[in-house]
């Protein structure tokens, strides 16, 4: 059901945040140690006042986590059902580390744009957990196992004893539980080795998931931050949500971070690693500012742009900026740039007073014929505030010829107007009033699912100004909805229920069989 939405964004519309093949990029293979002894190398941490962290994203296995795991890859007794769990732990574990058998995955199509060391780290996690759920089973149903256990460890052991002498921790301390963990280990295989006839299978048990607690809960690094309310709503949010909408924000230098506006109800044009489409990288990349999404670039639209009073900024519904508190900015360039301070407190925001409108009425339109590239006509002074640029003329005017629409006088002239807005996820209306037929211009981007409908009947849904949503309006008072219903949705669930069916019918299929 999500399946096909997904893959129809992914191979027609995605915009992807990596560079060419960031997948070839690899953790050293120095800092593996650190999945047993996280506080090893002193350049993977970065500490403050207040609380210490390791910057490497896998993080930390444990000794005796990574132990059982490999037993559970190599343990005849612990069940068929290991061996996609051993694939994951073993592939994933080698493609981190760039290792040459498995980095070529690395080369194929989408698989390239994958950052391995940062998003495989949960799929490690949850193999290995599985993998020592197998190896505990594996040793409670038979004890003589213990030697292949013992023989694991012991390869393990001597690994890290071999890091430890060729690569000793750069910090004054190394890991502080590092050596006496090795020690304790190998005093631990050489005490089970000797007592294997006289420990019986529940007590083995009992002492391999003892001392993986043991160290999961008492030996985990516990260096945290001070928690803190992750959405606890500051005044100027308070502030933005009293104020009229619907309208966009961005935060510059750090303020009101990319993706937090969301939890605050706020639309915002920031974006940290997130889903968005080609045109919107597109459009801000030829009409906002080539730095964003332009080659060598950081992965978010989080920082300064470079002419903050861009019109197409004011096209994309961006009303307020939000700055530090204490930002110096001189009455002349606020006048220039068409800014208004209306708060300052613990942030300073600045209304942008030529912002567009969510929805707006045009009545004069083009459409760009001979392979004209809408973007550049849009970059070469085309009037936004009268006109709209249309993919493909309306059909009421492709058989009337535009007959119609262009206005008689100046804007102010026609009384067409937006009376409502509601806005929603899924589904928007907009009710408006129509002096003469003319395009509704509703500043959010058009993707592939979103229809439109005109009191309640279908209508054509367009492409205005190369990114946002355009519905031909007659004469009179209408409602406009905007609704996303994919196709490609709706096929995938016609799919899931079908193999549902055919699923609950085999398993109803299979006694009578029997029978």
């Amino acid at each position: 059901m999500l399946l096909l939405p997904f893959g129809e964004y992914l191979f027609f519309h995605a915009w992807h945040v990596h560079g060419a093949q960031p997948g070839l990029d690899s953790t050293p293979l120095r800092d593996a140690i650190t999945m047993f002894f996280p506080r090893y190398h002193a350049d993977g941490l970065v500490r403050t006042k207040d609380y210490t962290y390791n910057t490497w994203p896998g993080g930390w296995i444990g000794l005796v986590p990574f132990w059982l795991a490999l037993f559970g890859v190599v343990a005849r007794g612990s069940g068929r059902e290991r061996i996609p769990f051993a694939f994951m732990f073993v592939v994933f574990l080698l493609k981190v580390y760039g290792m040459p058998p498995v980095n070529w995955i690395a080369h194929l199509p989408i698989f390239e744009l994958v950052k391995y060391p940062l998003h495989m780290t949960q799929a490690i996690a949850f193999s290995g957990a599985m993998l020592c759920g197998f190896a505990v089973r594996a040793l409670a149903e038979d004890g003589r196992r213990l030697r292949t256990f013992a023989a694991v460890g012991i390869a393990l052991l001597g690994v890290l004893g071999a890091a430890f002498a060729l690569a000793p921790p750069r910090n004054e301390t190394g890991d502080a539980i590092g050596l006496p963990a090795l020690l304790a280990s190998l005093l631990w295989i050489i005490l089970l080795l000797a007592a294997r006839r006289r420990i019986g299978r529940p007590a083995l048990v009992a002492l391999a998931a003892g001392l993986l607690a043991l160290e999961l809960f008492c030996l985990i690094p516990r260096s945290r931050s001070v928690r803190a309310e992750a959405f606890e709503i500051p005044p100027y949010v308070r502030f933005l949500r009293d104020r009229p909408g619907p309208f966009r924000v961005y935060g510059i230098d750090g303020c009101l971070f990319p993706d937090t506006a969301t939890a605050f109800g706020l639309d915002d044009i920031g974006i940290y690693e997130g889903l968005f489409v080609k045109r919107f990288a597109s459009y801000v990349n030829t009409l906002v500012d080539n730095r964003i999404f332009g080659p060598g670039s950081f992965h978010a639209f989080r920082s300064e742009v470079a002419n903050p009073g861009s019109r197409f900024l004011d096209l994309l519904n961006v009303r307020y900026f939000i700055l530090p508190a204490g930002a110096a900015i001189p009455p002349e360039g606020l006048r220039t740039l068409s800014l208004r301070q209306v708060y300052a407190g613990e942030v300073l925001v600045l209304e942008r007073l030529n912002a567009f409108p969510r929805a707006m009425i045009r009545n004069r339109a083009e459409v760009p014929s001979g392979g004209e590239d809408v973007l550049m006509i849009l970059k070469s002074g085309f009037d936004l505030n009268r006109g709209v640029l249309l993919d493909r003329w309306p059909r009421p005017l492709a058989r009337k010829g535009n007959e119609g629409m262009e206005p008689a006088g100046s804007p102010g002239e026609d009384a067409s107007r937006v009376l409502r807005i509601r806005p929603g996820i899924n589904r928007k209306a907009i009710d408006v009033k129509m002096a003469r037929p003319g395009i509704l211009v509703v500043n959010d981007v058009n993707y592939p699912g979103w229809r439109a409908r005109i009191d309640g009947k279908d209508t054509e849904l367009l492409t205005a100004n190369y990114l946002f949503q355009a519905v031909y309006v007659p004469p009179g008072e209408h409602r406009v909805e905007i609704v996303f219903r994919p196709t490609s949705l709706g096929v995938g669930l016609a799919v899931s229920l079908l193999s549902a069916v055919a699923l609950l019918g085999l398993w109803f299929l299979d006694p009578w069989r029997r029978t």
